[in-house]
């Protein structure tokens, strides 16, 4: 494959072909990306750093989507070509996977990358292979009695991506009589400890992901502009 800059090199995974069950992480930040690289199954888990906010390919002509340095690695990594001469059926990954801070320029950064395979690989949506985590905005430290336990009472780490599922969280927790609660915001993915960003990032155990769909396309549309 072509070789690019450090901040836009592919990091590759070892599993490749129709009967791969592997993904593409597109991360943003060098602290995140770092720390997902360690992370990271390196067999199934293949990573591109995402450094600075993209341009808006889906106003950008052909010619300047081309020259952009991340696009040009994402096209390039992805191996299914782009625009009019795009298959699906080529892509190297079973799933992409956008993986950005929980705030507004996360936010915009999603919309922005979902644009571009929206204009230019737009079947990659319809057959269902781009996601997106939700990772987690809060932390609620809670204190759970359990008189079954050798302690008197253990604390439970429970998250929430936004302030109205923060608030949903200890509303359902005061509901059944907790004790004590603290929260913690995150900066972003780099502030995360290696535990948390495993267990709500990269686990597909436990993380939160969804897919994007069509709707979800327009629904960016209405609030960001097409």
């Amino acid at each position: 494959m072509t070789q690019y800059s450090q901040a836009t090199r592919l990091h590759d995974c070892t599993r490749h072909g129709d009967a791969a069950d592997n993904e593409l992480l597109i991360v943003e930040g060098k602290s995140a990306s770092k720390s997902v690289l360690r992370l990271r199954q390196s067999n199934w888990q293949a990573v591109l750093p995402m450094q600075g906010k993209p341009i808006n390919a889906a106003k950008a002509s052909p010619a300047r989507v081309a020259r952009n340095g991340l696009y040009r690695v994402l096209i390039d990594s992805l191996g299914g070509g782009w625009a009019d001469s795009f298959d699906v059926n080529q892509i190297r990954f079973r799933r992409v996977v956008l993986m950005f801070d929980p705030d507004a320029d996360g936010i915009h950064c999603g919309v922005l990358l979902t644009m571009f395979f929206h204009r230019w690989m737009p079947e990659l949506i319809s057959a269902g292979k781009l996601h997106i985590v939700r990772p987690p905005l809060f932390e609620m430290r809670v204190t759970v009695s359990d008189s079954s336990a050798a302690t008197a009472a253990t604390v439970k780490r429970i998250f929430a991506s936004t302030d109205l599922e923060l608030a949903q969280r200890r509303q359902h927790f005061a509901a059944s009589g907790g004790g004590g609660a603290t929260v913690h915001r995150y900066r972003g993915l780099g502030s995360y400890d290696a535990e948390i960003l495993e267990q709500t990032c990269l686990n597909p155990k436990t993380r939160s992901i969804d897919r994007i769909t069509a709707q979800d396309v327009a629904a960016m549309q209405q609030v960001f502009g097409s």
